[in-house]
């Protein structure tokens, strides 16, 4: 459990990191902005799936603008900090049943989600950093042991 929550946690301090980006108008790339408001649906729809509500109308891969990203953020910290506030161990194991956006049935573990959600996360962050050292910038530091160093 302790593991999960940790990456849970480092998850929501690395989009703090972007959400600064976004905030002070350093972000305004096209090809980043889809990608984060791709990362910030996703963890949305896990987190609508974790509480049993239908996902079928949402986009994973639409443009969106800086101030809706920031929002979906926002709200996805507080709804996971929440979330993980009333997690269990015995919860860890609970199966969620879902239907994916192509419309297939799925069975998955809450402790698998989770996963899910962290990897999928820093998989993207990590293209969010490429784009930025292509248009001139520097990388912003997301490696779980300068979140763990706080």
């Amino acid at each position: 459990m302790k593991t999960i929550t940790s990456m849970i946690e480092h998850q929501l301090w690395a989009n703090a990191e972007i959400m600064r980006k976004l905030q002070l108008g350093e972000t305004n790339d096209a090809a980043q902005l889809r990608l984060l408001r791709h990362m910030a649906i996703a963890e949305q729809v896990w987190l609508l799936r974790l509480q049993g509500k239908s996902t079928l109308d949402l986009k994973l891969w639409e443009e969106g603008d800086a101030g809706e990203t920031l929002e979906l953020m926002q709200a996805n910290v507080q709804g996971y900090r929440a979330y993980m506030e009333q997690l269990t161990e015995e919860e860890l194991e609970r199966i969620v049943e879902y239907t994916n956006q192509q419309g297939q049935p799925f069975r998955t573990p809450v402790r698998d989600i989770l996963l899910q959600v962290a990897l999928h996360g820093q998989y993207h962050r990590g293209q969010f950093n490429r784009r930025i050292v292509e248009l001139g910038g520097e990388p912003v530091v997301f490696d779980y042991i300068a979140y763990a160093r706080l």
